[in-house]
């Protein structure tokens, strides 16, 4: 635990940089750039990313061949995808533009990674994101790039409010050394349109506890920390005090809180060994029961802050969030014109079948024309 929390406050220490290390962060000079994103995506959504032209006939013919291609029709798709980062590169495309997404969802808001690509026909950039830092599952972006991402909706669920905080749902694996940022600026997000973001109400990993523990501690950045109660129902359930019962504005599910300050055992829910807390507190004394500091829990507090990270960001054209007003999709550069190109032939076994039929038509049409020679003796 001591070592996972050294190396968040490492990496937390870190984050008032962050912006400006990917403003930095290119890919241009490393000639690994094309091949990464060939690896990371399909044939065909490169093709649409980037706006290159193919004819409808090679779309059908690498869908029906590309998840269980010959031998022939899988040296047919390398050849392509070969043939695609020529084309890229002589077109003048280059690697995404590394940025911050930020989004509505149906319950609240998430932000992450993502990439900034550019049509090479019409000019018009398109905007990925990149959930997962994680290579494996899709969706990961590309080698090189951070990856990874947030989701947070209002904490308070019926009469609790949790002075009108959002609590964070969960979280996509984010690539090592980027997730200091997008905490950052959820939070910076839920304090702009709420009162601030807390934790997860019921459970909290070990990955994540220490996060909120530096938070708390260290309040990096001017991130500022508030408490929030626990639920009448709750109290009355475990026994335990509520801190204002004549505030319900503050009054918020403390389970996640209860369980870590009984110990990691209860709390950290990815433990192979994780005990049953609630069914402890049950046959506990009254006495131990007021010795649990569930109030005193980094996962017990409401976090703020301003929205300086969001302005940086911004301000770099880093950031797309429309809800927000900032838009990187909304003003295209010029098109780059260049001629159409269909896809290349298709495959020698495709074609020598089509040179087959093209034969056998030709001879029943010479057949057709034969004349019968009658000779008469006269």
């Amino acid at each position: 635990m001591k070592l996972i929390f050294e190396n968040w406050r490492k990496l937390l220490n870190e984050a008032a940089k962050m912006p400006k290390d990917l403003a930095e962060l290119s890919m241009e000079n490393d000639e690994m750039w094309i091949r990464n994103l060939t690896n990371e995506y399909d044939l065909l959504e490169l093709v649409d990313l980037y706006g290159m032209p193919v004819s409808d006939r090679f779309r059908q013919y690498y869908q029906a061949i590309k998840d269980r291609p010959t031998n022939k029709q899988r040296v047919y798709i390398r050849d392509y995808y070969r043939k695609f980062e020529e084309k890229l590169i002589k077109m003048g495309g280059g690697p995404p533009k590394s940025i911050i997404i930020i989004d509505r969802t149906d319950s609240g808001w998430s932000v992450s990674y993502g990439g900034l690509f550019t049509d090479l026909k019409t000019g018009y950039p398109r905007v990925i994101d990149f959930e997962s830092g994680m290579r494996e599952g899709g969706r990961a972006g590309i080698y090189g790039y951070p990856g990874g991402s947030i989701y947070f909706s209002p904490a308070g669920v019926g009469p609790e409010r949790c002075s009108n905080g959002f609590g964070v749902d969960s979280t996509k694996p984010t690539t090592e050394g980027w997730g200091p940022m997008l905490y950052h600026i959820a939070i910076e997000l839920a304090t702009l349109r709420g009162s601030g973001l807390t934790s997860d109400r019921r459970l909290v990993s070990g990955d994540a506890k220490p996060v909120w523990d530096y938070f708390l501690k260290n309040k990096p950045d001017g991130v500022e920390a508030t408490q929030l109660d626990v639920r009448g129902d709750e109290a009355k359930e475990f026994g335990i005090d509520q801190l204002t019962p004549d505030n319900k504005k503050d009054d918020c599910s403390q389970m996640s809180s209860i369980k870590w300050a009984m110990g990691s055992e209860y709390g950290n829910w990815h433990r192979y060994d994780v005990k049953d807390a609630i069914s402890d507190l049950i046959f506990m004394s009254d006495e131990d029961k007021k010795n649990i500091d569930w109030e005193n829990q980094s996962i017990a507090k409401l976090y703020t802050k301003d929205k300086s990270m969001i302005n940086q960001l911004a301000d770099a054209g880093l950031l797309h969030a429309p809800s927000l007003g900032y838009d990187l999709t909304d003003v295209p550069p010029p098109p780059l014109n260049f001629p159409d190109e269909e896809a290349p032939p298709l495959t020698d076994d495709k074609k020598i079948n089509e040179n087959k039929k093209v034969a056998k038509t030709k001879r029943r049409k010479n057949d057709s024309s034969r004349r019968i020679k009658v000779y008469v003796n006269r």
